[in-house]
């Protein structure tokens, strides 16, 4: 019995390791590197030419020989480790290589199928290898991992940082004009997120940084030769937004999670306390760290880039954020209508999902927006009715109203509002107007055509007739604020 659990065990290590090394795209890479040279050779007419680009191409093909061997000497010796060991000979050995081969070749077939199924799955992150899972839980999960990589990140990527100031350095600079992106999740942050990050003046966070996303400058470095195609795919929310590894995303609160109390799961609620000065000036370093990565130190004539994060949670720490008068914050809102029917569709769509490491996925990032871990925030707690449930679509009408009631009561902060429904409708006007606020110069006109007006919805009749008033009133109060970007509406507009 022991023998085929062994066997089980390396089987399924093994065909992860070889899924995990084609996945990587670094065998296509180099192969396409030393198919290129060939024919570049081909074409050369030079002798000098022809030469240089002989040795290199020896150098290229020799380089991976040795490591492709490398890697297989590593899987064999991890097949044949315990059979060492446990000095197993003869039949034992046999019946043990046997039973490796077997079930490698039916796991191997089963993964292959499992990762094609559909792309739309693929987004919904059950293509996520054993070993992709392991990684995420080791750099997601256990805080002293968390922090001490920050540390070390912060030790190798700002070294004498109080000191030094170059231009393109990653060093910390309290006035660096950071930008945050936050509202409702479904009113249309990820949208304004995408038009920033198309300019050359911001730097996100993006799903290449993950999982590693508080050492950005060691997961860059070691994912360099990483071959991962940027294409772009429809997301997990179904609503006909293309990401790819190179889209930007809100992994900013793994940040928050980690330092202090600063953000923390309460009962029946994402809470926050103050943040405190220590946590705001480890924040300053990690802006730093993503913005301007030290690979971009050197011959960097560009400038510093600024720091762009979309961060929802962020409603929680607004007066924090906006102690920084460098600093810019969008808050976005869309009518309560439209925005509750989609939270209370994804709720519906995320909670059949019968995958725990997508629950875990999402606790980790601090993404409790819909879905089977869903928790309200904690600032709009004391605006809602504790009677309603997350399986109603009252709920979600009723924590809209919370939360832009909340943000109405908060108006002396210092933050800017941007009408998500008004971008629909003057897509030029409003991204004109939100660069101009941020002191970039943008032509914005192919940014606006990418823009889908908005659509005339079915009556909202499934929403209670009291609460949808409260809504209107709160969503009107929004429209009419001094504290929108392309000015306040004054039209008394109904959803």
């Amino acid at each position: 019995m022991i023998v085929w659990v062994t066997a089980f065990v390396i089987a399924l290590l093994v065909v992860e390791l070889c899924l995990g090394l084609m996945k990587g795209g670094w065998v296509k890479h180099e192969v396409s590197s030393i198919l290129l040279n060939l024919q570049n050779i081909s074409k050369a007419e030079r002798d000098e030419d022809k030469q240089r680009l002989l040795i290199s191409g020896g150098i290229s093909t020799l380089r991976f020989s040795l490591l492709f061997a490398s890697f297989l000497l590593l899987l064999v010796v991890i097949v044949f480790f315990f059979p060492w060991v446990f000095s197993w000979e003869g039949p034992k050995e046999t019946e043990y290589l046997i039973a490796i081969t077997v079930i490698g070749t039916i796991c191997g077939a089963l993964r292959v199928w499992y990762g094609s199924r559909s792309a739309k799955r693929e987004a919904s992150f059950n293509d996520y290898s054993l070993l992709d899972r392991w990684l995420h839980w080791l750099a997601l999960e256990p805080l002293v991992v968390r922090r001490v990589s920050f540390e070390m990140e912060c030790q190798s990527a700002l070294p004498n940082k109080r000191e030094r100031g170059l231009p393109g350095d990653a060093t910390t600079d309290a006035s660096d004009r950071a930008v945050y992106v936050c509202g409702l999740a479904r009113s249309g942050t990820t949208m304004l997120l995408q038009f920033l990050d198309l300019t050359e003046s911001f730097r996100s966070l993006t799903y290449r940084d993950m999982p590693f996303v508080l050492a950005p400058n060691f997961w860059r470095k070691l994912n360099r030769h990483s071959s991962r195609e940027a294409n772009l795919k429809e997301r997990a929310h179904g609503d006909e937004v293309l990401v790819g590894y190179d889209s930007p995303e809100s992994f900013e609160e793994v940040f928050w999670r980690t330092f202090g109390n600063s953000a923390q799961v309460k009962s029946g609620s994402y809470g926050s306390d103050d943040v405190d000065g220590d946590t705001l000036e480890k924040f300053a370093d990690y802006r730093a760290l993503v913005a301007n990565p030290k690979l971009e130190a050197r011959g960097n004539t560009a400038g510093p880039k600024r720091y762009l994060s979309k961060n929802n949670n962020n409603l929680l720490r607004l007066r924090s954020l906006a102690a920084d008068p460098t600093s810019t914050i969008l808050l976005v809102y869309r009518n309560p209508v439209d925005t509750a029917r989609s939270l209370y569709r994804l709720h519906q769509t995320f909670t059949t999902y019968d995958d725990k490491f997508i629950q875990r996925y999402m606790g980790w990032l601090g993404h409790y927006e819909f879905g089977p871990n869903h928790l309200p925030l904690s600032i709009a707690v004391p605006y809602m009715n504790p009677s309603l449930k997350p399986d109603e679509p009252d709920y979600w009408l009723d924590y809209w109203n919370a939360v832009y009631s909340y943000v109405l009561d908060q108006e002396d902060v210092g933050f800017h509002l941007v009408n998500h429904d008004q971008m629909r409708e003057s897509p030029r006007q409003m991204l004109d107007t939100i660069f101009m606020l941020l002191g970039e110069e943008v032509d914005t006109t192919q940014m606006a055509t990418q823009v889908r007006p908005g659509k005339l919805s079915a009556p909202p009749s499934e929403f209670s007739s009291e609460l949808l008033a409260s809504a209107n009133e709160t969503y009107t109060r929004l429209t009419k604020s001094k504290l929108n970007v392309y000015g306040p509406i004054t039209k008394n507009e109904k959803i």
